[in-house]
Order: C-alpha cells, then sequence, then structure tokens
C-alpha cells in the first residue's frame, strides 16, 4: 500500500479521495501529502485496494499480520471493487499453512476461546506486542487470537464455527468478498485474476 500511496502521490491531477482502514497506511498518505478522509465521510468506495498474505486461485485469502480485519472486511463491504495486489508467490493453490488465521475476540473471551479452539484441533496462540512488553490490541481494545493448523483444507468449516462464537469479531479469513487479484513477481510482470461475484 505504500508503493501505492507513492505512485498516487506523483499524480495530484486524479483529485482522488482516499480512506484506509490502516493507521500506518493513513500515517504514510498524509506524509506524502495525500488528502484523507474518514470512511464515514465518504460512504462508498470505488474501488478499494488491500494486500494480503496468502491467496488461492479462487480468491480466498488470509490477511492475518495487521490485525485489522475488522476494518478491512468493513470498507471491503463499502467498495464496488475490492482488488488485491500481492507478490506472486503468496498465490498457491492452497492458503499457505504458514499463516495463521487470526481472530479478533473480546477481552472478556479470550481465555474461553483459546480453550475451545485448542479443543477444535488448533493450535492458538495470543498475539503478543512487537515494541512493547504486552499483548497485541486491535483499534478496537480487543484480542488476537493466531490459530494455526498443518494445513488449511478445512480452514471454510473451521471459520464458520469461529464466527459463530461469543465474542468473536471478525476473522482474517475473506471469503466471496475480493473481485480481483494482481500479483506481481522481481521482473515486474503483473498477472490480472478476476472473479465474478
Amino acid at each position: 500500500m505504500a508503493n501505492l500511496a507513492k505512485v498516487l502521490a506523483t499524480k495530484p491531477e486524479l483529485d482522488l479521495q482516499l480512506c484506509t482502514p490502516s493507521e500506518l497506511t493513513a500515517v504514510t498518505c498524509t506524509t506524502l501529502g495525500l488528502k484523507m478522509v474518514g470512511l464515514a465521510a465518504v460512504g462508498h468506495i470505488d474501488v478499494a485496494f488491500d494486500g494480503c498474505d496468502s491467496i488461492t486461485p479462487n480468491l480466498t485469502a488470509l490477511k492475518s499480520n495487521g490485525g485489522i480485519h475488522f476494518f478491512e472486511k468493513l470498507y471491503a463491504q463499502n467498495a464496488d471493487q475490492y482488488v488485491i495486489l500481492a507478490p506472486a508467490e503468496r498465490l498457491t493453490p492452497q492458503l499457505n499453512a504458514q499463516v495463521p488465521l487470526t481472530v479478533e475476540v473480546l477481552p472478556a473471551a479470550t481465555a474461553t476461546m483459546m480453550q475451545v479452539i485448542g479443543d477444535h484441533g488448533y493450535q492458538v496462540t495470543r498475539r503478543v506486542g512487537q515494541q512493547v512488553a504486552s499483548f497485541a490490541r486491535t483499534p478496537n481494545g480487543n484480542d488476537l487470537l493466531d490459530c494455526r493448523a498443518d494445513r488449511w483444507e478445512n480452514v471454510h468449516e473451521f471459520n464458520a464455527w469461529l464466527q459463530q462464537q461469543n465474542g468473536v469479531v471478525a476473522t482474517s479469513l475473506f471469503e466471496n468478498v475480493i473481485t480481483t487479484l494482481l500479483t506481481f513477481d522481481h521482473d515486474g510482470q503483473v498477472n490480472e485474476y478476476r472473479k465474478d461475484l
């Protein structure tokens, strides 16, 4: 997203209204002189761009590392097109098992959710903050639980089960949301994948 912002900053003639769910991206855009507005001020998004950690040819993705998937899904819901930009190696036949499925949970539900996820046969850890000696918190003040499996062959069923659990706010699995994927390799080759929703 930072690279996209740098390109947009060189094209002021486009006169775009820009918004982002990421506080870090917002700071980058503002530093580059781009005008940012909130989602409430925009209301509707023509095209939303985002990245991902792993994606399949049917445009199912894990967007776990940023931990703001609640907000990313909110922006995706308000967009006519939701376009993922990703390095070519992130597109694989199955979701990459090295990438966790991350669950945002209310703090009061954290201990219970860790227990039931473990009982469900998945490894689960509470995410730790990178810069301070504390657990990571979302902008909503909630906890992040990273769930892992040897393979993500049952990820859809697991995700559906998670979404039914009390205290779960959102998960990092994006299904039936992405309209376009643009991959790029080290030689600058760009490939486009589209899905009719």
